[in-house]
């Protein structure tokens, strides 16, 4: 396949991604914020919607979107196995340098300044399921009582973990064609792996704690309003 084209191809993904996250983002804090208010119909830009309906179209639209974001990940590996030597630094240098703020791929140096912004990234996207998880928890009272919604907050627990993997699978496929052309990159990408965990761990902690603060303001509501 034409190198230049597979190369653009790279830049695409990483643009839909950009739109699609940025998408899904802002709805999911629209919709976290009006799920805190506690109001029998949540209004989410011009919807307006009784709770368990907003529910259920909230929790299709973020698993959409999780399924989605697999598919543009899955290609970007795909894209980059088939990224011919000669081309490989264009095509890694594509991937790291997108402008996209939570690109997970980000690599910007060796520096650690450099390391720490380029690994924000992948801890974003984590903190991002959990503002989609958080919102879809306050649309119920009880969403482990209802077979329906236990099956939506399942699904969407396993599409973001599926997620997490396709995000693996494309680094691992970087990693394993900087390995096998070790001359050709004189700065070690790998140095970024350790401030990438780190903030992969900061990100579930983060997301941990929104969760529980958004439950402890739910609960303080419902027993204020009772």
């Amino acid at each position: 396949m034409d190198q230049d084209i597979l190369i653009s191809a790279i830049a695409g993904q990483l643009d839909g991604l950009s739109n699609l996250i940025s998408t899904t983002v802002g709805l999911a804090l629209v919709a976290a914020w009006t799920g805190l208010q506690g109001e029998d119909r949540v209004s989410v830009f011009s919807l307006s919607v009784n709770r368990q309906h907003a529910f259920y179209i909230l929790g299709a639209s973020f698993i959409t979107a999780n399924a989605t974001a697999i598919i543009y990940f899955l290609r970007l590996a795909d894209i980059l196995a088939q990224v011919d030597d000669a081309h490989l630094a264009e095509a890694l240098a594509t991937l790291g340098t997108s402008a996209w703020p939570y690109n997970p791929f980000a690599y910007f140096g060796d520096s650690g300044l450099s390391l720490l912004h380029s690994s924000f990234g992948y801890g974003m996207l984590i903190i991002i399921w959990w503002i989609g998880f958080i919102a879809l928890s306050l649309l119920t009272e009880h969403p482990t009582h209802k077979i329906g919604e236990r099956i939506v907050m399942v699904a969407f627990l396993f599409v973001g973990l599926a997620s997490m993997l396709a995000i693996q699978l494309v680094f691992f496929e970087v990693m394993r064609r900087v390995g096998e052309n070790a001359t050709l990159f004189p700065i070690d990408i790998q140095a970024n792996l350790i401030a990438r965990m780190a903030l992969t761990f900061v990100g579930i902690g983060i997301g941990g704690l929104l969760f529980c603060l958004a439950q402890k303001f739910s609960a303080r509501r419902v027993k204020i309003g009772s």
